[in-house]
């Protein structure tokens, strides 16, 4: 046995990578050789079971190439799925993936070992390729790598396993497994003599489970690694946070969330990790698990980012996040829209993704619309197992709520219920995939038209507004998961526009599309038109502008009521009128006007300050006093779509814009009995007259300045 373990550092001349994973598989393959016997349609140099182990050191000797070795490496981390899918399971469960194992390992073994010592090459119609399951949940994985092996056959007899036993003894998986905790967890023995039983059919299951319990405890502190990710977010060169109070909050936020998400999960990290091959920087680590991580999260940090109270470090957060998504595999993308209930038919689906994130994937297509005619188009289709996922995630969000709000960490950030609720509906929203059908539909008829900006300069701009067209589904179009769009391909994005006065035609037109249609027309909103979800195209020979929008998932229509108690409290925000945000709050609240003017009136953080109509609408939920969410979701909106213009420097336009509107409105609704606005005439004479009163008041305080000072002369 000395003797063999000597065989391990025998091509001292190979690479690194490469002793590095022959260390850890050559034996392994060996063993199979010399004692299985090849599947029918598999042309294997049979060795007896008597083979000397002298011939074994002398074939060891031999050269391996570099192929050769990536697939012994690639065959120990598949080993290690199963052991690592079996952990922590009902005893039953466990036996029943180490059977899955066993498999697997007398299939497999004998093909690669066909491949060494025939030296047969990959092209070569006799030779087998041990692959890595495709990227995804550790038991889709586990699926596909039961599934890859079941056309071959197994041929073992009591007499090889004999000698099998011994040589599973000198595998390396010490090196299969990357160190993420300080000091190495898994014993590598305890690995060898796990692998050796699964294989070796004298052993009992008892003694199996027992080895098992040995594995578990000592993969611990992997898992504490993980559940300390927002820790590891901290040390992270990536991201600065400024305000510690955000850290704190930030890291506590992430460390309760993979503290308590579902152990498989964790499992599907571990799993990916097996793909790095070596100890992971924290960097590494960190992409792994946001990349395994539920929708809820994402969301989540999307609308903390949206806080003002929360620094830039959030924004370099999301782009940090947002700059990766773990696909789904092809497999997997052909088996969900093949089964869709929608009953589209594709022709063809490209392999690479157009996009992914959280909660869907987006794939080129071609759409099957008659018997001789195809359509190019996009495929937009939920992840498989997303609802469940995103169940989870909720469960934990509100979990994560009551102990926020029974605890100092909720002063970390203000207003989390209200941010954590607003993740929940949006993410609830982005999994109505009838829904957003219903309402891109919709906006077609609502946002599709064309208008006329002018810029600061003077010049007008014409922009032409675009939402792509949907094929519908052929049935069962309120179960479909899928999605098929119009393909628009090009355009620029909003931060890649280097004409300024292009800058200001987009941002200027989207803010006066927007606050027209949720204002005073429709009421329908687009509730997340960031500058990611739509491009901008530009006719260089008339200088007209398009601009494509996308997703509708956060997209809402507003009735009048939600439409007039914005813009009453609107208004009091920007008069600085307390009665007239009371108003408008009454609207939306089981409280009385006056009950709210006296409560108002009464909070010392609000009073004597001017604060945005957002502002006041956060602090009028948090406070209990409205009861609709879709007011802040119409307030948010608002928010977001007017930091278009913000991020050129340029704060004024939104308020000029939305002036105008209101100004252009208001005189159509008096001259055009057909125009209906939100608000009444009695609001009307409210609003006039409490800014006539404001505008007196200024006037009268200026005129008493002057007044003051030449007396004082």
């Amino acid at each position: 046995m000395r003797y063999l373990h000597r065989l391990l550092f025998a091509k001292k001349r190979l690479s690194a990578n490469v002793i590095f994973m022959k260390k850890l598989h050559v034996f392994f393959v060996l063993l199979l050789t010399i004692s299985l016997s090849p599947p029918p349609d598999v042309v294997v140099s049979r060795i007896p079971a008597s083979f000397e182990l002298n011939d074994i050191r002398e074939f060891a000797a031999q050269q391996l190439t570099p192929a050769q070795n990536i697939e012994l490496h690639i065959l120990g981390e598949n080993i290690l799925r199963f052991i690592i899918d079996a952990a922590y399971r009902n005893d039953d469960e466990k036996i029943a993936v180490m059977k899955q194992a066993r498999e697997y390992i007398l299939k497999v073994g004998p093909q690669v070992a066909s491949n060494i010592l025939n030296n047969t090459q990959e092209g070569d119609p006799n030779y087998y390729k041990v692959i890595r399951p495709p990227a995804w949940t550790l038991k889709s994985e586990i699926e596909f790598l039961h599934e890859s092996v079941s056309g071959l056959s197994i041929s073992l007899s009591d007499e090889a396993l004999e000698a099998i036993t011994p040589l599973l003894g000198l595998i390396n998986f010490k090196q299969t497994l990357p160190e993420i905790a300080r000091e190495f967890a898994i014993g590598d023995k305890d690995l060898r003599t796990l692998v050796r039983s699964i294989v070796d059919t004298q052993i009992d299951d008892e003694q199996i489970l027992n080895l098992m319990q040995i594995f578990e405890k000592r993969l611990m502190p992997y898992f504490d690694r993980i559940k300390a990710a927002g820790d590891q977010l901290g040390k992270s060169d990536k991201i600065t946070f400024y305000d510690q109070g955000v850290a704190e909050f930030v890291k506590k936020f992430i460390n309760f969330y993979y503290s308590n998400i579902n152990i498989d999960v964790q499992k599907d990290i571990i799993s990916d990790l097996l793909r790095l091959g070596k100890d992971p920087a924290d960097e590494e680590l960190i992409r792994v698990m946001f990349n395994n991580a539920g929708p809820g999260l994402g969301k989540s940090l999307q609308q903390f980012a949206k806080e003002p109270s929360m620094d830039k470090s959030m924004r370099e957060l999301i782009g940090f996040l947002e700059s990766e998504g773990k696909a789904v595999p092809y497999h997997l993308v052909k088996r969900v829209i093949e089964n869709d209930p929608g009953g589209l038919k594709f022709t063809s689906i490209e392999e690479k993704p157009l996009g992914t994130g959280t909660v869907a994937q987006v794939h080129r297509a071609k759409l099957q619309l008659s018997s001789d005619k195809e359509q190019e188009v996009a495929i937009r289709f939920l992840k498989p197992n997303v609802e469940r996922r995103a169940q989870d995630d909720i469960a934990l969000l509100k979990k994560f709520i009551e102990i926020a709000r029974n605890s100092k960490l909720g002063a970390k950030i203000p207003d989390i219920s209200e941010l954590l609720s607003g993740a929940e509906k949006f993410l609830s929203d982005d999994l109505d995939i009838p829904g957003t059908i219903d309402k891109q539909l919709y906006a077609k008829n609502v946002y599709e038209n064309s208008m006329k900006v002018v810029l600061t300069s003077g010049e007008e701009s014409l922009i032409h507004f675009k939402v792509p067209n949907i094929y519908l589904p052929a049935e069962n179009r309120d179960k479909t998961r899928l999605m098929a769009l119009e393909l628009i391909s090009g355009g620029t994005k909003f931060e890649k526009l280097s004409d300024p006065g292009v800058q200001e035609s987009v941002s200027r037109g989207l803010v006066r599309l927007w606050f027209t249609e949720a204002i005073f027309k429709s009421g329908f909103i687009h509730a997340d038109l960031h500058q990611g979800n739509f491009v901008v195209f530009i006719n260089q020979s008339t200088k007209d502008i398009d601009i494509v929008i996308f997703d509708y998932g956060m997209s809402e229509k507003l009735d009048n009521t939600i439409r007039r108690s914005f813009i009453l409290i609107g208004a009091g925000a920007e008069l600085e009128e307390i009665r007239l945000i009371a108003k408008g709050a009454a609207l939306l609240s089981q409280k009385s006007e006056e009950d709210i003017f006296e409560f108002i009136s009464s909070n010392s953080d609000m009073m004597g300050k001017k604060f945005p109509a957002e502002k006041w609408i956060t602090w009028l939920t948090k406070k209990g006093i409205l009861t609709s969410d879709k007011l802040a979701i119409l307030a948010r909106g608002g928010q977001l779509v007017s930091q278009l213009p913000a991020k050129l420097g340029r704060t004024d336009i939104a308020k000029e814009e939305i002036k105008r509107l209101a100004i252009t409105n208001i005189k159509r609704s008096i001259y055009d009995r057909a125009v209906q606005l939100p608000i009444n005439l009695k609001d009307f004479y409210y609003i006039g007259k409490t800014h006539l009163r404001s505008k007196c008041a200024t006037i009268f305080s200026s005129l008493m300045g002057r007044k003051s000072a030449v007396l004082a002369k």
